[in-house]
Order: C-alpha cells, then sequence, then structure tokens
C-alpha cells in the first residue's frame, strides 16, 4: 500500500530573511513496505536533493517564499500530499545608504539626496537636520516610493526617500556657504520582525578657489644664494581646500602653496612665477616677479709697456 496523507509544519512560525526555517513532512500511515521517503517541491519545481522528512533552508531569501508541497513515497508509490505557504519578512536594511559626506556647489540649479530601506513589512522614513524632525515645507520637498521586490537583488520590498532642497526659496535662491552646512539623517521606523535603522550625511556647501593672494607680488634674490628667508605664500578660499602648484616659463615648480628655492637661485630663473590655486570647481591665478640680482664682476686687463 502507498503512505498515507502527509502533514506538513514549519518553524519558526515567522520567517525572517537571512534567517533559517525547517519544513517538517510526516504521517501517521507509512503504507506496506514502510521504508519511505518523502518527495518535495517548491511552487512548481521539484526538489530532488532533499528526500528526507525534514529540510532545513539556511539562509532564507526571496525565493523561500511561496508554496512547498511535501508527500510520502515507497516503492508502491505516493501518498496524499500537503502543501504550506511561507510568508518571509524582511526587517529594516539599507539597500542604499546615505554617503558619509554629500557636497553641493553653491551655485547648484538641483540639490537632492536619497536613501532606500527594504522592510517587509513596509516601514517609515524621516529626515533630520541636525537631529530636528524635516517635513515637506518651503525649504524642503519629500518624496517617497515603494519599489517591489526584485530577485536578481534577493531584495524584498523597500522605501526609497528622496529629500530635495527647495532652492528657489532661500535667501538670493542658492546655497549659503555657512548657513546650510549640517548634519541630515535617513531613519526608518521599526517594523514586525526589526529595529529601525539611521544613516546620516554631513552635507557641506562647496565652492571654487576664489580671493587669491600671496605674500608678496615681487621678491628680489642674489643669484648663487640660497635665499633661506625668502618664502612666497599663495592661499585661495575655498571648499574643498585648493591645491596649489606654481608656473614658470609653462614649467611646474614642485613647491606646493609656498614658493621657495632650496639650492641657490639662478639668473634664467628671474622672472614671473604664477600661483594656480585648483579645487574640483575651479582654479585662480596670482602672479609674482623673482628678481634675480647678478653680483658684479671684475675683469682684469694687462697692459704692456711701451
Amino acid at each position: 500500500d502507498p503512505p498515507g496523507t502527509a502533514t506538513l509544519t514549519f518553524t519558526p512560525s515567522i520567517v525572517i530573511k537571512r534567517k533559517s526555517v525547517t519544513l517538517t513532512c510526516s504521517v501517521d500511515d507509512p503504507g506496506k513496505p514502510a521504508k519511505i521517503q518523502y518527495r518535495w517541491s517548491r511552487g512548481q519545481r521539484v526538489i530532488a536533493e532533499v528526500v528526507s522528512g525534514s529540510w532545513t533552508i539556511e539562509p532564507v531569501t526571496l525565493e523561500t517564499q511561496g508554496n512547498f508541497t511535501c508527500s510520502a513515497v515507497n516503492e508502491v508509490g505516493g501518498g496524499p500530499s500537503a502543501t504550506v505557504h511561507i510568508v518571509v519578512y524582511a526587517p529594516p536594511t539599507f539597500i542604499d545608504r546615505l554617503p558619509h559626506y554629500y557636497g553641493a556647489l553653491m551655485t547648484s540649479a538641483y540639490v537632492n539626496i536619497s536613501c532606500r530601506v527594504e522592510c517587509d513589512p513596509l516601514c517609515e522614513i524621516h529626515w533630520y537636520k541636525n537631529g530636528m524632525v524635516i517635513d515637506s515645507t518651503r525649504y524642503y520637498t519629500i518624496t517617497t516610493d515603494i519599489l517591489p521586490p526584485d530577485s536578481s537583488t534577493d531584495d524584498f520590498r523597500s522605501v526609497m526617500s528622496t529629500l530635495v532642497w527647495n532652492l528657489s526659496a532661500l535667501p538670493g535662491g542658492r546655497l549659503d556657504r555657512h548657513a546650510n552646512n549640517a548634519n541630515y539623517t535617513c531613519s526608518s521606523s521599526d517594523n514586525l520582525v526589526g529595529p529601525g535603522q539611521t544613516s546620516t550625511a554631513y552635507f557641506r556647501v562647496e565652492y571654487p578657489p576664489e580671493n587669491i593672494t600671496v605674500s608678496a607680488l615681487s621678491v628680489d634674490m642674489v643669484e648663487g644664494e640660497t635665499p633661506t628667508k625668502v618664502r612666497v605664500r599663495c592661499r585661495a578660499y575655498s571648499y574643498p581646500e585648493s591645491s596649489y602648484r606654481w608656473i614658470h616659463r609653462n614649467q611646474t615648480i614642485p613647491s606646493g602653496e609656498v614658493l621657495q628655492f632650496p639650492s641657490g637661485i639662478l639668473r634664467e630663473q628671474s622672472g614671473t612665477y604664477t600661483c594656480i590655486a585648483s579645487n574640483r570647481h575651479g582654479q585662480v591665478f596670482r602672479d609674482v616677479f623673482v628678481n634675480v640680482l647678478c653680483k658684479p664682476t671684475i675683469n682684469s686687463v694687462l697692459f704692456s709697456k711701451p
């Protein structure tokens, strides 16, 4: 005789992504002969490699969600099957966190920052500026999108939230390099199977180099001497901080923000030196004239007697 009707259960009763679930298939009547195996399927796919009455799935993934069917089989045939439906839950987990640092040019026409949290059951996302909650106001717009599961990345349902600066409402219609620097936090609520998550970015208004200055517009140096006390410093205001280089006769001088000559200067090193301060948003220039003073030479002239 074939086996009797199967009974199928699973534990735990709440199945959570990345954890484990154990399915147990059993029969009261094993039939004759009593030596049996079990036939499993997930959806429409037969799982040939599992033949015991217990099947543990670890880790639980999006693929785990669905119908599971089992039946007992002996050499006479298979008994009636049993089916259960497993719902998988996902605790709040960032798919896209905020960057640790986010900079925007002060003249930007559009500024936004986004985060995405996987959570099933769905969670809510809230935004904070320096710990104070942000609502959709005249200065910000918050948009929320619910994204469906994606089997290619094993992502369950997720919430994407985008914070948009309403630049036209700001004084002057643009970002202020001081007033708008702040910590922005994307924070999700709890759901049935896990606590909320937070991610914080430091937002900084960036601007190209400006107000470049040099400590001297011209310097005098003596040929052949090492000018230990002559140092011309170049500085500009910018964010990110500027990098500096000096150009003389189309050649770059490896000197950083300070123009200096570590060895005796030569007369052909005289002329105009250009400091270039630059960051990813632009560059500015300032010239310095280096005047090399030549030491006088005495030529000996021999006169012959008449």
